[in-house]
């Protein structure tokens, strides 16, 4: 069976974004997340984007793209129906408003908190949700 899966490329280095990540990994019941950190080689031309930030995470489903809060609150909405609430703001608020505050929580991450010097090392346990190379 060929499985599509919806794959989060994220901060590998940022403290915030491996907590995220690693709360989607343990919610994830239906195995259908992979992960792949911004700094892997080559993924700017996989994404087919001309400019890749490390303020956001870039979720790729079904050769979509998508990013900041659609795209997290995308993924949320897919590990529970709960997180459909966040989602639904998506169709509700125009994006200029819901991305202001993940481009302010995205600019001062590092700041609030912190940043590791290295991108995360998954455990034996989740290293097959993880993409090495593209």
């Amino acid at each position: 069976m060929n499985h599509q899966y919806i794959t989060i490329f994220f901060d590998g280095k940022c403290k915030l974004c491996n907590f995220w990540v690693k709360f989607v990994i343990k919610n994830d019941q239906k195995d259908i997340f992979r992960f792949c950190t911004l700094q892997t080689k080559g993924v700017k031309k996989f994404l087919k984007i001309d400019e890749i930030t490390l303020d956001t995470i870039y979720v790729l489903d079904n050769k979509k793209i998508y990013t900041k809060y659609f795209a997290s609150t995308f993924v949320m909405s897919k590990l529970n129906k709960f997180f459909l609430i966040p989602f639904s703001l998506n169709f509700i608020f125009p994006k200029l408003i819901l991305n202001f505050f993940y481009d302010l929580v995205g600019r001062n991450r590092y700041k609030l908190f912190g940043q590791h010097n290295e991108c995360m090392v998954p455990s034996d346990f989740i290293e097959e949700k993880f993409i090495k190379e593209l």
